[in-house]
């Protein structure tokens, strides 16, 4: 039974974090996700916002991993939020009583992030925010946020609900303004709103945008972005890719 407590967003300190200790509070048989821990305090951020649930290990000990029938770590393919717990969701079934035995409370272990998953997520999510400056800027005009804004592993989607909101010529000219920009290596901040507890900004040059994810702290880290744009079925689509190490 998962214990009624929050977990604390150590990604927030520090985006670049990969690695931590942490403690198992909870062990659950979620109806959705199926097995998952909870930690009191934990590296990973949960799906969300377009951003993908991070994933990660959580290394064991020898005597804990024979215990569990387990190897010497569980895998963590997604993180999912429930209240103010995060759902670490395992990507093998645990005996339930054996984790709850072995497991929580026990003493703490090492997590240790996918960061190259994550890192993609943070560059195409700082992408997905700046196409849509630009796109603004090119068009001359504030533009709605995009309906959809969805970021896989390795690209990104912005969708706008109006029909033909560019041309591909001035799609080009927005990639081509952002490419320079990001180029130029532009600080890039992400801060909490003081007045709405679990509000939080993401904040580059002159542009504020609300958001709870991950980001860069530089848009030199993002690298040359791609875009493909479709005008179809009355939206505007555009997806991307950033391409680089």
């Amino acid at each position: 039974m998962v214990q009624a407590l929050e977990t604390v967003p150590a990604f927030y300190e520090d985006a670049y974090r990969t690695e931590l200790m942490v403690w198992v509070d909870g062990f659950a048989e979620d109806e959705r996700f199926g097995p998952a821990l909870v930690f009191s305090e934990t590296l990973c951020h949960p799906h969300g916002g377009g951003q993908k649930g991070d994933r990660a290990t959580l290394e064991l000990p020898a005597e804990d991993a024979r215990a569990l029938g387990a190897g010497a770590a569980l895998s963590i393919v997604d993180t999912r939020r429930a209240g103010g717990r995060l759902l670490h969701v395992l990507g093998a079934a645990l005996d339930p009583a054996a984790a709850e035995e072995v497991l929580v409370g026990s003493k703490p272990y090492l997590l240790k992030l996918d960061w190259e998953f994550r890192y993609r997520q943070m560059r195409l999510h700082s992408a997905a925010h700046l196409l849509h400056c630009f796109v603004e800027q090119v068009l001359a005009r504030a533009v709605n946020f995009p309906e959809t804004s969805d970021l896989q592993p390795e690209y990104g989607l912005n969708r706008y609900e109006q029909k033909e909101l560019l041309t591909h010529e001035e799609m080009a000219a927005v990639l081509e303004r952002l490419n320079a920009f990001t180029a130029e290596g532009h600080a890039i901040t992400t801060y909490p709103d003081d007045d709405k507890p679990g509000f939080r900004y993401w904040q580059c040059a002159d542009w504020v945008i609300p958001c709870g994810g991950t980001h860069l702290a530089n848009t030199r880290e993002i690298g040359p972005v791609k875009a493909d744009l479709s005008l179809k079925r009355g939206r505007t689509g555009m997806t991307f890719r950033v391409t680089g190490p």
